[in-house]
């Protein structure tokens, strides 16, 4: 299970109205666009992961505005499997199942990807907010139903696809630009509630090449979010591991 959880995160990285940011186009005209603002938020999604392992959880999912993702994984009937925090520094995962735990900092875990990571970028996908903010440096064009926006900092290259109606995030393709690893984002279904809007239905569709196996592989992730809670309380995102559960190396 841990394994399974750092693929799914690996995966997503590879990832009222509000007006948090603006979009300028060739021609400098401005479009506000409709990113979710938030400083606490808790979901509760469907969650389906096709790759290596085949999955299917409901993950309860609790984020504090650049400080923090705490989450719940539970395969059915109510049992819960694993547990686990992201923060800045580090990540921990609770396998509730094999009674196991695991610590990993997130400097050494990301440190092959060739930019800094920041806990925002999670949070941003699981939110179909824009992973980086737009800056003039930026390049903006305008396509049939689109703001396309190009991004590059370090290995990773963003091509987000804002719709000209929406103003949301619905398309990321993130892509190495050394090599052939890339991840394709939809975001769709948008609900609005309390003057925010979400997408409700998420799919991830990653290429990358396994360095152990030496292969091409491919990995696919649809969140479904059935239950969304914006700024209704400071929620708890603290974790406890129990003393009789075993450190392993992940």
């Amino acid at each position: 299970m841990n394994k399974l959880i750092l693929c799914i995160i690996g995966t997503i990285l590879l990832s009222s109205c509000n007006k948090s940011f603006t979009l300028f186009n060739s021609n400098s005209e401005r479009y506000h666009l409709n990113d979710l603002k938030y400083d606490n938020i808790a979901i509760k999604s469907k969650v389906k992961y096709d790759g290596d392992d085949q999955v299917k959880v409901i993950a309860n999912i609790r984020m504090k505005k650049d400080s923090a993702v705490w989450f719940s994984l539970s395969p059915g009937l109510g049992i819960e499997a694993a547990r686990g925090l992201i923060n800045k520094d580090s990540i921990i995962l609770i396998d509730k199942i094999n009674k196991e735990y695991a610590i990993r900092s997130l400097h050494n875990m990301f440190k092959g990807f060739n930019f800094d990571f920041e806990i925002g970028m999670i949070e941003s996908m699981i939110v179909g907010n824009l992973v980086w903010p737009i800056t003039n440096r930026d390049h903006i064009e305008k396509r049939t139903g689109f703001f396309v926006a190009v991004q590059e900092k370090g290995d990773l290259r963003l091509t987000s696809f804002i719709g000209s109606k929406s103003m949301k995030l619905e398309r990321l393709l993130a892509e190495s630009i050394s090599s052939n690893n890339k991840l394709t984002a939809t975001f769709s279904d948008f609900e609005q509630i309390d003057h925010a809007v979400y997408p409700k239905e998420i799919t991830f569709d990653a290429s990358y090449y396994d360095t152990k196996y030496k292969k091409q592989k491919s990995a696919n992730i649809t969140m479904s979010h059935n239950k969304v809670e914006i700024d209704k309380k400071n929620y708890n995102l603290s974790i406890s591991i129990p003393s009789k559960y075993e450190l392993k190396n992940i």
